[in-house]
């Protein structure tokens, strides 16, 4: 079958048969299928302060607190939380990120694998 350049499905049934889109399919195969991942957010209303204190001895500055980095090793603490855009931020390696991960994270760090769902629940008992 004939395809044009930008064909829309339903377009391509009622111009086609069955045969013609079991054809299609056959040529599409021969094509290597790249897998795309897609990068999604999960919003979770979590206070990242109530997260690090369960952790860490929080040490107050401008704008939140500094806590030594669980991502790599600190001699100085050096990931700061900002509680009023509710992030983190370390300065040693430069990583960033919300309350769900730091979470997640530092259960790992003790050996515990925390699906999103099972974080959001350990969350709720802090």
């Amino acid at each position: 079958p004939e395809s044009k350049s930008k064909m829309d499905v339903n377009t391509f049934f009622v111009d086609h048969n069955r045969k013609d889109f079991l054809e299609l399919l056959k040529q599409a195969d021969k094509y290597e299928h790249v897998e795309k991942k897609e990068k999604f957010h999960v919003s979770v209303p979590m206070e990242i302060e109530r997260i690090a204190r369960h952790y860490f001895k929080l040490q107050s500055i401008n704008r939140g607190y500094l806590i030594p980095c669980p991502y790599h090793k600190d001699k100085k603490p050096s990931m700061h939380l900002f509680t009023d855009t509710n992030e983190f931020y370390c300065y040693g390696c430069n990583i960033t990120g919300k309350p769900l991960q730091l979470l997640i994270h530092m259960e790992k760090n003790f050996g515990n694998e925390l699906s999103i769902k099972d974080a959001i629940k350990f969350y709720k008992t802090l």
